[in-house]
Protein backbone atom coordinates (compact mmCIF):
# COMPACT_ATOMS: atom_id res chain seq x y z
CA UNK A 1 0.00 0.00 0.00
CA UNK A 2 0.99 3.45 -0.86
CA UNK A 3 2.36 5.85 2.03
CA UNK A 4 -0.59 8.18 0.68
CA UNK A 5 -3.24 5.35 0.94
CA UNK A 6 -2.17 4.71 4.71
CA UNK A 7 -2.57 8.29 5.59
CA UNK A 8 -5.46 10.39 7.50
CA UNK A 9 -6.72 13.23 5.24
CA UNK A 10 -5.82 16.00 6.21
CA UNK A 11 -6.44 17.19 9.48
CA UNK A 12 -8.30 20.16 10.11
CA UNK A 13 -6.99 22.35 12.79
CA UNK A 14 -9.26 22.76 15.92
CA UNK A 15 -11.88 25.49 15.16
CA UNK A 16 -12.73 27.04 17.66
CA UNK A 17 -9.65 26.83 19.22
CA UNK A 18 -9.47 23.97 22.45
CA UNK A 19 -10.59 25.79 25.92
CA UNK A 20 -9.40 23.60 28.84
CA UNK A 21 -10.54 25.89 32.06
CA UNK A 22 -7.76 27.94 31.91
CA UNK A 23 -6.00 26.43 29.46
CA UNK A 24 -6.18 27.10 25.32
CA UNK A 25 -4.62 24.50 22.76
CA UNK A 26 -4.01 26.42 19.93
CA UNK A 27 -1.28 26.38 17.12
CA UNK A 28 2.19 27.43 17.28
CA UNK A 29 2.77 30.81 15.95
CA UNK A 30 6.32 32.00 15.32
CA UNK A 31 6.72 34.61 18.26
CA UNK A 32 6.72 30.90 19.86
CA UNK A 33 9.92 29.98 18.77
CA UNK A 34 12.19 31.01 21.85
CA UNK A 35 9.50 29.00 24.06
CA UNK A 36 9.98 25.81 21.47
CA UNK A 37 13.73 25.69 21.69
CA UNK A 38 13.34 26.23 25.33
CA UNK A 39 11.59 23.34 25.94
CA UNK A 40 14.15 20.92 23.38
CA UNK A 41 17.20 22.20 24.84
CA UNK A 42 15.61 20.78 28.83
CA UNK A 43 16.59 16.70 28.83
CA UNK A 44 13.53 16.26 30.15
CA UNK A 45 11.74 17.40 27.28
CA UNK A 46 14.17 17.20 24.52
CA UNK A 47 16.39 14.35 25.39
CA UNK A 48 12.50 12.22 25.37
CA UNK A 49 11.98 13.81 21.64
CA UNK A 50 15.43 13.66 20.58
CA UNK A 51 15.39 16.80 19.58
CA UNK A 52 18.78 17.13 17.21
CA UNK A 53 18.70 20.97 16.75
CA UNK A 54 17.32 23.09 19.52
CA UNK A 55 18.07 26.58 18.32
CA UNK A 56 15.76 29.23 18.10
CA UNK A 57 15.69 28.83 13.96
CA UNK A 58 15.36 25.22 14.37
CA UNK A 59 12.29 25.85 16.33
CA UNK A 60 10.81 28.60 14.43
CA UNK A 61 11.40 25.78 10.82
CA UNK A 62 9.28 23.33 12.67
CA UNK A 63 6.37 25.76 13.83
CA UNK A 64 6.46 27.02 9.89
CA UNK A 65 5.96 23.38 9.13
CA UNK A 66 3.42 22.55 11.43
CA UNK A 67 0.25 23.49 8.76
CA UNK A 68 1.80 21.59 6.28
CA UNK A 69 2.31 18.57 8.50
CA UNK A 70 -1.81 18.89 9.46
CA UNK A 71 -3.02 19.25 5.64
CA UNK A 72 -1.12 16.17 4.66
CA UNK A 73 -2.34 14.43 7.45
CA UNK A 74 0.53 13.63 9.43
CA UNK A 75 0.65 15.27 12.52
CA UNK A 76 -1.48 18.18 14.55
CA UNK A 77 0.64 20.11 16.88
CA UNK A 78 -0.95 22.61 19.68
CA UNK A 79 1.30 24.72 21.97
CA UNK A 80 -0.24 24.51 25.63
CA UNK A 81 -1.24 28.27 26.42
CA UNK A 82 -2.20 29.42 30.17
CA UNK A 83 -2.66 33.34 30.98
CA UNK A 84 -0.62 34.31 27.71
CA UNK A 85 2.70 32.09 27.94
CA UNK A 86 3.52 28.54 26.52
CA UNK A 87 3.65 26.14 28.91
CA UNK A 88 2.81 23.02 27.01
CA UNK A 89 2.52 21.06 23.86
CA UNK A 90 0.06 18.48 22.61
CA UNK A 91 0.53 16.58 19.88
CA UNK A 92 -1.26 13.91 17.92
CA UNK A 93 0.74 11.70 14.90
CA UNK A 94 1.01 8.15 12.89
CA UNK A 95 -2.79 8.36 12.01
CA UNK A 96 -4.13 4.81 11.38
CA UNK A 97 -7.04 5.72 8.76
CA UNK A 98 -8.11 2.16 8.62
CA UNK A 99 -8.30 1.72 12.37
CA UNK A 100 -9.17 5.57 12.91
CA UNK A 101 -6.70 5.92 15.30
CA UNK A 102 -3.66 7.84 16.19
CA UNK A 103 -0.44 8.47 18.71
CA UNK A 104 -0.57 11.45 21.01
CA UNK A 105 1.93 13.00 22.72
CA UNK A 106 2.47 15.82 25.44
CA UNK A 107 4.93 17.68 27.33
CA UNK A 108 4.65 20.95 30.07
CA UNK A 109 7.50 22.67 31.17
CA UNK A 110 9.14 21.55 34.75
CA UNK A 111 8.18 24.54 36.09
CA UNK A 112 4.77 24.16 35.41
CA UNK A 113 4.14 20.14 36.44
CA UNK A 114 2.10 18.96 39.29
CA UNK A 115 -0.63 21.00 38.47
CA UNK A 116 -2.73 18.84 36.21
CA UNK A 117 -2.40 21.10 33.12
CA UNK A 118 -1.38 17.87 30.96
CA UNK A 119 -4.21 15.64 31.87
CA UNK A 120 -6.74 18.36 30.92
CA UNK A 121 -4.71 19.21 27.42
CA UNK A 122 -5.11 15.42 27.15
CA UNK A 123 -8.61 14.80 27.89
CA UNK A 124 -9.44 18.34 25.70
CA UNK A 125 -7.49 17.29 22.91
CA UNK A 126 -9.05 13.87 23.21
CA UNK A 127 -12.65 14.67 23.40
CA UNK A 128 -11.75 16.95 20.19
CA UNK A 129 -10.40 13.83 18.03
CA UNK A 130 -12.97 11.74 19.17
CA UNK A 131 -15.77 14.26 17.82
CA UNK A 132 -13.99 16.49 14.90
CA UNK A 133 -11.91 13.61 13.42
CA UNK A 134 -14.10 10.67 14.15
CA UNK A 135 -11.33 8.63 15.94
CA UNK A 136 -11.99 5.37 17.18
CA UNK A 137 -8.71 5.07 19.44
CA UNK A 138 -5.72 7.09 20.60
CA UNK A 139 -2.68 5.56 22.11
CA UNK A 140 -0.04 7.57 24.43
CA UNK A 141 3.35 5.78 24.37
CA UNK A 142 5.17 6.88 27.68
CA UNK A 143 8.77 6.24 29.05
CA UNK A 144 8.99 3.18 31.12
CA UNK A 145 10.38 5.44 33.81
CA UNK A 146 8.05 8.35 32.95
CA UNK A 147 5.44 8.15 36.30
CA UNK A 148 3.83 11.29 35.79
CA UNK A 149 3.28 10.89 31.93
CA UNK A 150 1.42 7.61 33.40
CA UNK A 151 -0.45 9.00 35.85
CA UNK A 152 -1.75 12.20 32.97
CA UNK A 153 -2.76 9.24 30.68
CA UNK A 154 -4.84 7.87 33.45
CA UNK A 155 -6.31 10.98 34.93
CA UNK A 156 -7.49 11.59 31.22
CA UNK A 157 -9.51 8.00 31.13
CA UNK A 158 -6.52 6.22 28.95
CA UNK A 159 -6.33 2.50 29.92
CA UNK A 160 -3.18 0.52 30.20
CA UNK A 161 -2.74 -1.95 27.40
CA UNK A 162 1.11 -3.12 28.21
CA UNK A 163 4.20 -2.35 27.10
CA UNK A 164 5.71 -1.78 23.44
CA UNK A 165 9.54 -1.36 22.99
CA UNK A 166 10.37 -0.59 26.34
CA UNK A 167 6.94 2.01 26.89
CA UNK A 168 4.00 1.38 28.67
CA UNK A 169 1.13 2.03 26.21
CA UNK A 170 -2.37 3.28 27.32
CA UNK A 171 -5.22 3.50 25.52
CA UNK A 172 -8.34 5.23 24.58
CA UNK A 173 -10.99 4.08 22.95
CA UNK A 174 -13.86 5.58 21.70
CA UNK A 175 -16.24 2.67 20.97
CA UNK A 176 -18.89 2.29 23.31
CA UNK A 177 -19.80 -0.84 25.18
CA UNK A 178 -23.14 -1.39 23.60
CA UNK A 179 -21.51 -0.64 19.95
CA UNK A 180 -18.73 -3.42 20.95
CA UNK A 181 -21.34 -5.78 21.79
CA UNK A 182 -23.46 -5.45 18.60
CA UNK A 183 -20.47 -6.23 16.54
CA UNK A 184 -19.99 -9.44 14.81
CA UNK A 185 -16.70 -10.96 15.46
CA UNK A 186 -13.61 -10.10 17.71
CA UNK A 187 -12.95 -6.30 17.84
CA UNK A 188 -9.89 -4.99 16.48
CA UNK A 189 -7.54 -3.33 18.68
CA UNK A 190 -5.07 -0.71 17.56
CA UNK A 191 -1.45 -1.88 17.45
CA UNK A 192 1.04 0.56 19.38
Amino acid sequence: MSPEATRWPAVPLPSPLIEAGDLLLRPWHPVDAAALARAWADPSIGGRLGAPDTTEPAARRWIDGSPARASSGLAVDLAIECAGAVVGEIGLSSFDPRRRAALVGYWVFPERRGRGIAAAALGAVTAWAVSDLAAMALIAECDDDNRASWRTAEAAGYRPLGTHGGRRVYAFRAVAEATVRARPGPVESPEP
